[in-house]
């Protein structure tokens, strides 16, 4: 054990003694031209309100004969406070041959000199030290001096942005920091606007503080001056705004109809002072009445959508909307990324297959209802396809949002493949919607056969009016009967079917009262019906 002990003083002693020894001494510093101050040790050099301050010290390296170091070089750092990156001021070699050789210790001596300038560091203290580094990159550091400077006076006001609820009481206290405690008699100009329980004007005071609370909203900016021995100093402004509006008020009230018309009351707690505006996304599928600032009664008028809106404003004109989603009746569901004129008529499905596979998607309104799988229903009327179920295609039914078709056969046009979808929501279950795809194998070769539609419809889109014309004006239909004119919103609601004309066209139906979206107008007569679709602006 005395061995082992013996061994490891000696080890310890090696590594103390085999170190270069960094000694800064005989620092001398001029401030501006004004006569050296001589430091010793690592002191403080105190540059008080220099503009310009000269440093000359020299610097000591030592290290046991034995050490080989190699060229290396001494470095001179300043650090700007003692957190901060060093900044090399003055690189100085040191060439292997400088050592002196054959003695117990190897010393050399060398001068640094450098200027620095306040800005170099701040007004709570900075640093100076040096450094030696050997060429084998081994780094040893000296003991650090300290160096202040004068501050220049700084006063800051707190807060400096500050945010007032509507008609909100709560005072506020202002306060002016002394950033550099700088020491002296301080008088305080307050500079205070207008909406606070003083009068706008000037205070002078003794104290750095201030607390004052709104009367009126938004109350004005307060800015501070500091007098220190006489000189003004800006200490900045609190600028003063509302605070954002924000509201935890929702809308209640039932979140479908399953039938309609149908009449119920939405309320709202929308907080003292605030008032509320009602409005409703699609005037088509409900109808609002009797609004005021805690409820409105909605009428739901067919099946479909909407969202019921809130706006509340407070007293001061700001404002936040909150909606309600609702449904109205069992929701129609669509394949996505086709549309289909109305509920009752086939929606016609374009897109080739991939290698005998065709997948769908479907979607549909169905509000705050969350559907399970079994909530969406797939069902084969004919053709040569069968639906994914458990794994294998062998399924004329499916269910879920998705549905996935094997082709086993052809579907041409006179014979497509055909099948229907259903979703339920609390309502229960919608209708039917048909959808047929073919792969084009065939067509209908009757010559006698009417066009698949005689009208157009234009403009389109439509902002106000648009007109119905024959598509060829050679080509229209045989038949004294009347044309029927309905119109469908885009989940195959009917929305309006009380227009007729006798003759080849319609000018200027209206359609201002529609809210924006995709329609479908259906032209019907006899046992003829074709369908257009039409875009309200």
């Amino acid at each position: 054990m005395k061995r082992i002990i013996l061994l490891f003083t000696l080890l310890l002693s090696f590594a103390v003694y085999s170190q270069v020894t960094v000694t800064p001494q005989s620092l001398q510093y001029n401030n501006s031209g004004s006569p050296g101050v001589n430091v010793g040790g690592c002191g403080l050099i105190d540059l008080g309100a220099s503009t310009s301050t000269s440093i000359n010290f020299g610097v000591t390296l030592s290290k046991p004969d034995a050490l080989v170091t190699g060229d290396g070089n001494v470095y001179v750092y300043i650090k700007k406070n003692a957190g901060s990156n060093a900044v090399l001021k003055q690189t100085i070699a040191i060439p292997s041959g400088s050592w002196p050789t054959n003695v117990t210790t190897s010393v050399v001596t060398v001068s640094a000199s450098l200027n620095v300038v306040p800005s170099d560091f701040d007004p709570t203290g900075g640093l100076l030290f040096v450094t030696y580094t050997s060429s084998g990159g081994a780094g040893y550091t000296s003991c650090s001096y300290q160096v202040k400077r004068n501050a220049t006076p700084e006063f800051k006001l707190a807060p400096s942005l500050l945010g007032v609820p509507c008609n909100s009481t709560i005072s506020t206290t202002f306060y002016v920091t002394n950033v550099y405690n700088s020491p002296g008699t301080l008088v305080y100009s307050w500079i205070i606007g207008s909406g606070w329980n003083v009068a706008a004007g000037t205070y002078q005071t003794a104290s750095n503080s201030y607390t004052l609370t709104p009367v009126s909203y938004p109350p004005g900016n307060i800015t501070v001056q500091a007098k220190l021995a006489g000189v003004d100093y800006s200490a900045g402004s609190s600028i003063v705004s509302l605070a954002p509006f924000t509201s935890t008020a929702t809308i209640g009230g039932i979140s479908s109809y399953c039938t309609y018309p149908t009449a119920s009351i939405f309320s709202i707690d929308a907080g003292a002072g605030n008032t509320v505006a009602w409005s409703i996304s699609n005037s088509s599928i409900g109808t609002i009445s009797s609004p005021s600032n805690s409820q409105v009664t909605v009428t739901s008028l067919t099946q479909g959508i909407f969202t019921l809106s809130a706006l509340i404003t407070n007293p001061c004109g700001q404002t936040v909307t909150k909606t309600k989603v609702v449904t109205v009746g069992a929701p129609m569901p669509l394949i996505d990324n086709y549309s289909c004129p109305t509920e009752s008529a086939p929606c016609a499905l374009n897109n080739p297959a991939n290698n005998n596979y065709l997948i769908y998607n479907l979607s549909a309104p169905v509000g705050s209802y969350v559907p399970v799988s079994s909530d969406w229903e797939w069902d084969k009327i004919s053709g040569n396809f069968y639906f994914l179920n458990n794994g294998l295609y062998n399924s004329a039914t499916a269910t879920g949002t998705q549905g996935s078709i094997y082709l086993t056969g052809a579907n041409p046009t006179d014979n497509p493949a055909k099948f229907r979808v259903r979703v339920r929501n609390s309502c229960g279950w919608g209708n039917w919607r048909t959808y047929n795809w073919t792969d084009g194998t065939t067509t209908p070769t009757n010559p006698g056969n009417p066009p698949t539609a005689y009208f157009k419809v234009s403009p389109n889109p439509v902002s106000s009016y648009f007109d119905i014309s024959l598509i060829n004006p050679s080509v229209a239909p045989q038949t004294s009967s009347p044309k029927v004119i309905r119109i469908y919103g885009q989940y195959g609601q009917l929305l309006q079917n009380n227009t007729v004309f006798y003759g080849v066209g319609y000018n200027s139906y209206n359609m201002t009262s529609f809210a924006s979206g995709t329609y479908y107008v259906s032209i019907t007569f006899d046992s003829f019906s074709e369908s257009h679709t039409i875009i309200k602006i």
